[in-house]
């Protein structure tokens, strides 16, 4: 009959879930010669799980016959000598002949937390061990910042431990009899792959019934208990205040951490932060473990709602501000942050409802995921939609993998919870080593060109990482992807375009969802193409460096319109665009039409896009009148689009034209309304009588 310590390690072993990596490691420590002894030192915060990695690992050293000595720090106090008799004798010498002689596993668990008897141990007791005697301890901190100088400091192989992965939460989960995908995401979404986290759901599924965690209070009872076992290690009030900053934002430097907490002296207490367990260093300051700061954040803005919002905000601030100054190269990052910030605050009107709904991430694409993304229909909607796509054929995919191979490419791939591709992102810097593929492009070309003089397409950067022009040449989503699918790509391409610079894409003359995306983030249809069969090859152009680079993010991160197009030209290219899209309010809601109507900020999309309809009516209405003799154009135009009496042959045979005829009637009468929109705008709007002269007409 098994006992009730066999019975436990047994169910231990079953429920053990992930820590390959690490397992692996302490095998190969375990089983290889090493002339120096090697101290293995398994460090993490409270509850990331080094108890019960070390208790895994050391039922399968006794399977394998080595004797194991466990030794709990906690228990031991100052005292060297209890230390010598939880080690099996009253002397160091008695001792050290013991181990010598059982060579065994020797493990220290919460061994920072007798820090007294650290430096004894690693200087009197270690030294003497055989190599065949491993020494392995765990604590919250690594042992060597007792004494980095002291000579034992080289005998320490660190081994740092984090959350599980989403695949090893989930499996964990089932294992423990939580199964169900809703329950798992609603878990996965609360704890980040936290161990400890993950265990007290489990046991609230199991044991409470619990099978919404959405809104139960034992989430809130779950987050609070994990966030005090996280916080014993931090005693100081004015530190623990200081946490919630590192809560809200990734990386804090000192600077922005007395702004954002409003204190003017922090430089001991972000000493003190530096120090703690869950945080590491980080390229702009100091971060919390992601599962951390995940875990903090869902507390912070659960008990105090109020000050997380602000802190959120006052972030946000502080972001924009630095976006402003930063170089190209940190701007990505800034602005991905910017947009973080806003969306866990819903601030922005980009905002995702519910950003944890669903686990998906963004990656930097590599090879290896170059026939996956290639695979993918061609598509920038996402949802309803992707099926009516363009799936890519051989010839298609052959073409695309000639883009990826092209120095600096920027390919980024959303992957799902099991780990597939089900979307992807691919641009290209505009930069010398990539202009002649670009200017190759027969719809891109004459766009780049009329855009770009012949001397700025030759002053392009010399390499690919000095570029802040792109071309973002795909998005493509598989047919289960999702809006969260979509809002983290979307997300990623605004971090791009905050690099300040200017970017072109291109799409067909008949998407609506395309067409609507680009305008809502600033882009412009450019004049380019020819019409053939009432479609065209658009490209658009979002130029960061006429715009402003902070007039821009408030354009992205709020509810304004585009700005008006200053010129005919501009006017022209957008109207070309919209007029076979008239009875999609989405997209004539965010046009410049709708700008141009001067509609109220609070306007729903069917007001703004009504309006944007009466406005054309009106001038088109005065243009007619004041140019009888382009009276047939307009009405080409009005039958084709504004009333769509039916297809282009049918109004051809209506006007009693051929239909080469009517195109260049609709060519005409697009370029007379452009010219009467821009010339009688403001005396529309005022309601004041036409000017005498004849904006409209058309030659």
């Amino acid at each position: 009959m098994s006992t009730l310590g066999e019975t436990l390690d047994e169910l231990e072993d079953r429920d053990f879930t992930g820590r390959t990596r690490e397992l692996r490691i302490l095998r190969e420590w375990l089983c290889t010669f090493h002339e120096l002894p090697q101290v293995l030192d398994v460090t993490g915060p409270a509850g990331i799980g080094k108890s019960a990695l070390l208790r895994t690992f050391q039922r399968g050293a006794l399977r394998e016959g080595r004797p194991v000595l466990r030794v709990d720090a906690r228990a031991l106090g100052r005292s060297p000598l209890a230390l010598l008799r939880a080690l099996g004798g009253d002397d160091l010498d008695a001792v050290v002949r013991r181990l010598n002689e059982l060579r065994p596993l020797l493990v220290f668990d919460s061994f920072d937390e007798a820090a007294g008897l650290a430096n004894y141990c690693l200087e009197s007791l270690v030294p003497c061990l055989d190599t065949d005697v491993r020494v392995v301890v765990a604590g919250r901190h690594p042992i060597a910042e007792i004494d980095p100088a002291a000579p034992w400091a080289r005998l320490i192989r660190p081994l740092r431990l984090e959350g599980l992965s989403f695949q090893d939460s989930r499996t964990y989960l089932a294992r423990r009899g939580a199964t169900d995908s809703r329950v798992v995401q609603q878990v996965w979404g609360v704890t980040r792959g936290y161990p400890l986290g993950l265990s007290l759901a489990a046991d609230a599924v199991v044991h409470l019934g619990v099978r919404d965690f959405s809104n139960a209070s034992e989430r809130r009872v779950i987050v609070r208990s994990l966030v005090e076992t996280l916080m014993r290690e931090v005693a100081d009030p004015v530190v623990r205040e200081l946490l919630d900053v590192f809560a809200v934002v990734r990386e804090v430097d000192e600077t922005s951490l007395a702004v954002l907490s409003g204190r003017a002296d922090v430089g001991a207490a972000f000493d003190q932060v530096s120090r703690l367990s869950i945080v590491r260093p980080a390229r702009h300051g100091l971060t919390l473990l992601e599962q951390v700061r995940v875990l903090l954040s869902d507390d912070l803005r659960w008990r105090r709602p109020d000050r997380h919002r602000e802190l959120c905000r006052r972030a946000s601030v502080l972001v924009r501000e630095r976006i402003g100054s930063a170089a190209p190269s940190d701007r990505e990052w800034l602005m991905a942050e910017r947009l973080r910030l806003l969306d866990t605050a819903g601030f922005a009107a980009t905002a995702h409802p519910d950003p944890e709904a669903e686990q998906v991430w963004l990656e930097c694409g590599e090879e290896t995921d170059h026939a996956a993304f290639s695979s993918l229909p061609i598509s920038w909607r996402s949802g309803t939609g992707v099926e009516d796509a363009e799936v890519p054929g051989p010839e298609q995919r052959e073409h695309l993998h000639a883009w990826m191979a092209l120095d600096g490419q920027r390919l980024r791939i959303v992957r799902n919870e099991t780990g597939s591709v089900v979307a992807g992102s691919l641009a290209v810097p505009l930069c010398r080593p990539t202009i002649a593929t670009v200017l190759a492009d027969p719809t891109l070309s004459p766009a780049l060109r009329r855009y770009w003089s012949a001397r700025q397409l030759t002053d392009l950067p010399r390499t690919a990482e000095g570029a802040t022009d792109f071309y973002l040449l795909d998005l493509r989503y598989a047919a289960e992807a999702t809006e969260a699918v979509a809002h983290v790509l979307w997300q990623d391409l605004l971090a791009l375009f905050a690099r300040g610079g200017v970017y072109f894409a291109r799409t067909s003359g008949n998407d609506v969802g395309a067409a609507s995306q680009l305008q809502a983030v600033g882009f412009r249809p450019l004049p380019v193409g020819e019409r053939t069969d009432g479609v065209v090859a658009r490209v658009h152009a979002l130029d960061v460096t006429q715009i402003g680079l902070i007039a821009w993010q408030d354009l992205v991160l709020s509810p304004r319109r585009p700005p008006v197009p200053v010129t005919s030209t501009e006017l022209v290219a957008e109207l070309r665009l919209l007029l076979p899209q008239w009875q999609y309010d989405a997209v004539l809601a965010r046009s410049s039409l709708a700008a141009l109507a001067d509609i109220a900020p609070d306007a729903s999309e069917a007001e703004a896009a009504e309006a944007a309809r009466r406005l054309t009516g009106a001038v088109l209405a005065r243009a007619r009148a004041a140019n009888p003799e382009s009276s047939l154009a307009y009405q080409a135009l009005e039958l084709a689009y504004l009333t769509r009496i039916g297809s282009h042959e049918r109004v051809a045979e209506r006007l009693a034209v051929s239909r080469s005829t009517l195109y260049r009637l609709l060519r005409r009468a697009e370029e007379g309304l452009s010219c009467a929109l821009l010339s009688s705008l403001p005396l529309v709007l005022q309601g004041h009588p036409r000017p005498t002269s004849s904006p409209g007409s058309v030659r």
